[in-house]
């Protein structure tokens, strides 16, 4: 699909973070869909001398679709979820959630590959332990600029990857708990650190979100942009 026609109205942008509804404005003809999955949790420690693995961060997902006034679209941004938009069976958007570390597995990145979108990036992946009851850090969510990195490991504890995209923080994965619980993955999309020595918890991801902004194209405007 191509490109949005130059100088379109603009339209208010509504941000979710929790599950909802978009109803198309009267007047908007174009939609731009913007985002970002959820990170993954850092894994658990249950006895001593053990250190989990970081969280993978969430990935990033844009695109530009057509629409009619009076369209609902169903939202979905929670928790170990993917991040979408859409209507019926019908996905436009969509960014893939990092899933969670463990005592054995490092969390991994959402993936561009599996998300839906027009500019997709993924998030990186958690890492492991450096030992001495250090936890892994936990991946970036990834962002308009980019991938996000893969999580640290270094003796203060692991530390996350980072990208940035507009309007946020950089999305940087929590780190790793020395003899401690992890730390939470910075919003949005930011992976968990591991825990590290006994029963200490991983932190959890940081959570997803999405933006969607509405624009007032004229017939001929909308014309050429379907028409690629």
């Amino acid at each position: 699909m191509a490109a949005a026609p130059p100088n379109p109205t603009t339209f208010a942008r509504q941000t979710f973070t929790a599950n909802g509804n978009y109803t198309v404005p009267e007047g908007v003809t174009l939609l731009g869909i913007f985002c970002v999955g959820p990170g993954g949790a850092g894994g658990n420690s249950t006895s001593v001398n053990e250190e989990a693995y970081g969280g993978g961060g969430g990935a990033y997902s844009w695109t530009q679709i057509a629409c009619t006034p009076g369209q609902v679209y169903a939202v979905v941004v929670a928790a170990g979820t993917d991040t979408s938009v859409k209507i019926g069976a019908t996905t436009y958007c969509m960014a893939k959630a990092g899933t969670a570390g463990t005592l054995v597995a490092r969390g991994t990145g959402g993936t561009a590959a599996a998300s839906v979108g027009t500019l997709k990036y993924s998030g990186g992946d958690g890492n492991g332990s450096p030992g001495n009851k250090i936890g892994g850090g936990g991946g970036g969510g990834a962002g308009d600029q980019g991938n996000g990195t893969g999580g640290l490991t270094q003796q203060a504890g692991g530390t996350g990857g980072t990208a940035t995209y507009i309007s946020n923080p950089v999305a940087t994965g929590g780190a790793g708990g020395s003899s401690a619980n992890g730390s939470t993955g910075v919003s949005y999309g930011g992976g968990g650190g591991g825990a590290g020595s006994t029963s200490h918890t991983g932190g959890p991801g940081a959570p997803g979100i999405c933006y969607i902004t509405g624009f007032q194209m004229t017939p001929h405007m909308l014309r050429e942009f379907i028409a690629g």
